[in-house]
């Protein structure tokens, strides 16, 4: 299955996310990876939680689009996909 997602954090460090800025995943998998490294990058410069938005299918920009679902990372390195 193809997702689209974003990159979020609440981290004053980063901007928030353009419609436009998105990734696109062809497995939960990928998506777990891309996880793992942006929590690897917002953690060098600030403890502030981070989390990925998904949306189903191949989507080039998601100005106004609900997500499908939020991806974290848990306490103990768990993945979370938690319906929006």
């Amino acid at each position: 299955m193809n997702y689209t997602i974003q990159l979020h954090t609440e981290s004053g460090s980063f901007s928030a996310p353009e419609g436009k800025d998105v990734r696109h995943c062809n497995s939960k998998a990928e998506i777990r990876r891309l996880l793992e490294r942006w929590v690897d990058t917002v953690s060098r410069y600030s403890d502030e939680p981070c989390y990925v938005r998904v949306w189903k299918g191949h989507h080039n920009d998601v100005t106004d689009m609900y997500p499908d679902y939020e991806a974290t990372l848990g306490a103990r390195g768990g993945f979370n996909l938690t319906f929006c």
